[in-house]
């Protein structure tokens, strides 16, 4: 069995906000390594995804809970039933002390996470996502 290599991770974010996602892209590209973005820019869109069934699987998926539409534990809820995307890794942003992140938690949540406020915390961010793409290819390795 070979591993997979993270050479160019793909990363879907589900985010309603423009500023984020382009924060998001400037962090990724900040740390210097390849990668591939893609931003749905409400929860339905999510929805479709997973229900199309369309190739390439992310490596990683960032949500934000409050989603325009559909709301971000409806999409996770939904990617964690679907037997090909419940294995992919999903980083919640969901403060520690909202209850959304203890529901995120419960419908297996990778990571939960406030979103950074600041330039200054997007980029660990970043490598968080980074981290979780590991996992994923760990995971497709073993399958």
């Amino acid at each position: 069995m070979t591993a997979v290599t993270p050479s160019c991770p793909r990363i879907l974010y589900v985010e309603d906000s423009a500023a984020d996602a382009d924060l998001m892209r400037r962090a990724l590209e900040a740390a210097g390594k390849p990668f591939s973005l893609t931003v749905l820019n409400d929860g339905q869109a999510a929805l479709d995804l997973v229900r199309s069934g369309s190739p390439p699987l992310p490596d990683v998926i960032v949500l934000d809970v409050k989603l325009r539409a559909v709301d971000g534990l409806t999409v996770l809820a939904e990617m964690k039933s679907n037997t090909r995307w419940q294995k992919i890794p999903v980083l919640v942003f969901a403060a520690p002390q909202d209850p959304n992140a203890l529901q995120a938690t419960k419908l297996a949540a990778d990571l939960c996470c406030a979103k950074p406020m600041d330039w200054s915390g997007w980029p660990g961010l970043a490598e968080s996502v980074r981290g979780l793409s590991l996992r994923s290819d760990k995971n497709r390795a073993i399958s």
